[in-house]
């Protein structure tokens, strides 16, 4: 185990060193490497010079190669697919797994995925092109069309014989799926038919309620119901119950980090990004920054306005300016609280639009209760820089009052946004809080024009 561990925490030192075994004796590579998980060399690979890649991928078997390109980053791969020849190119994505195999064809030019597709095995060609009639994004399209399949009459030792003879080559290996005429049926476990009665038809131990998806449904959904379920694969069928491939718990990972990472981006007012952060362009982090920083410096422009509208009043009470920050800034920390749960809440089907009311109705509460609490807090605070009751008391009612907008604000605009059919995850926390800025101004100098004046 702490072998394995120092192989994990070093690889990256040894870069260098296998960057100058790749240009003076390659050959010596495989040895060297022999103990590292293909999911190491699949980092290396990404950290290589790129010009190098198709040089070290050359000195592995194919297979070997295949399944250490299954590992590396997505922009990797798409840089040195064109940089091989089509036949090399064509063998490694022969022997990599079909759902990868359709994820990386689909993102390259027109011209090379029909290059690339016609040089697969029939088989894989089928099935890549199968996949890939599918929206991104769906259960089709990250199915895995290798899974173990056998009759409802097969009896439990013929099933047995088949899980063994197709476990080599199927990614799917956690259910054994019963189909009739490729009519999904049932589903059993490997350890279900490893204790039924070796005579028995497989069809009299199978499970015949199945939970199943249809191709179309978005993979957020089909991640959704696997975690719901406690399943390890979903199965994916068409309108008529036909099977046609396998959704595997390994795949649903790799979707909750990507919509996971997705969202916390947005809530972080950026434009989601496409590759991890060092694989991504200058100019394109950028692009994907700038846009919500200009949307929300004009949203700020918004709290100039209303502090102008003002003018008068911070003339006359030049003391109120001091608790500006404080005001409109717990109105926006509220508001991105309330934002942030209800979010995430509709990210995971805890909380749907019909409970609008509902949640109006306890973040009101919620945000009277908070604005209470900093109310008192922000009173006692005025009182001790001796600004006098009066504006003591202005500070402690518009904390009450910016606090419940802001929750109330906070909670309802992501709901409104997933009912008009965008992502809920932009009503992010910085421009939840440029909202609630302008209305924290507005409630704090109208309390301040009623007490003081």
């Amino acid at each position: 185990m702490e072998t394995e561990t120092v192989k994990v925490d070093t690889w990256r030192f040894l870069l260098p060193e296998l960057i100058e075994l790749l240009q003076e004796d390659p050959q010596q590579i495989p040895e060297a490497l022999s103990d590292f998980h293909p999911a190491d060399v699949g980092e290396i690979i990404n950290d290589l010079p790129i010009e190098l890649v198709p040089r070290f991928l050359r000195v592995f078997p194919v297979e070997k190669a295949a399944d250490f390109f299954e590992y590396t980053s997505e922009p990797v791969r798409l840089k040195v697919i064109p940089m091989i020849d089509a036949a090399t190119a064509g063998t490694l994505l022969d022997h990599m797994e079909p759902d990868e195999q359709a994820d990386l064809v689909a993102q390259l030019p027109e011209e090379l995925q029909q290059n690339l597709l016609k040089r697969l095995t029939p088989a894989n060609q089928e099935e890549a092109r199968q996949i890939l009639q599918y929206p991104e994004h769906t259960a089709g399209r990250i199915m895995t069309t290798e899974y173990i399949a056998v009759g409802s009459r097969t009896p439990v030792r013929d099933a047995i014989n088949a899980v063994k003879t197709g476990l080599p080559t199927r990614e799917a290996y956690y259910n054994v799926y019963v189909v009739d005429s490729n009519i999904l049926k049932g589903v059993l476990s490997i350890r279900e038919l490893l204790l039924a009665k070796e005579a028995d038809p497989v069809g009299s131990v199978m499970k015949r309620q199945v939970m199943s998806v249809q191709p179309e449904l978005d993979q957020e959904q089909v991640a959704r119901l696997i975690s719901k379920y406690d399943l390890v694969s979903m199965p994916v069928v068409d309108t008529g119950g036909k099977m046609l491939g396998v959704v595997t718990v390994d795949d649903i990972i790799d979707v909750l980090i990507e919509e996971d990472t997705e969202d916390v981006q947005r809530l972080g007012a950026v434009e989601p990004f496409e590759y991890p952060y060092f694989q991504t362009g200058f100019w394109t982090i950028i692009r994907k920054r700038a846009s919500w920083l200009i949307l929300l410096f004009l949203g700020e422009l918004l709290t100039g306005t209303a502090l102008r509208h003002y003018e008068s009043q911070l003339a006359s009470m030049v003391s109120l300016v001091f608790f500006l920050p404080l005001i409109i800034s717990s109105g926006g920390n509220s508001g991105s609280q309330s934002s942030t749960i209800i979010t995430r809440g509709l990210a995971t089907g805890d909380i749907r639009i019909n409970n609008a009311p509902l949640i109006a109705v306890r973040e009101l509460l919620s945000g009277l209760t908070l604005g209470l609490i900093l109310g008192v807090i922000g009173f006692l605070r005025a009182m001790m820089w001796h600004s006098g009751v009066t504006t003591s008391l202005v500070v402690g009612l518009a904390l009450i009052g910016c606090v419940i907008v802001g929750s109330f604000v906070g909670s309802l605009l992501p709901l409104l946004l997933k009912k008009m059919g965008f992502d809920p995850a932009v009503s992010s926390a910085p421009f939840i809080a440029s909202l609630v800025d302008v209305c924290g101004i507005i409630i704090y100098f109208n309390v301040a024009r009623i007490l003081i004046h």
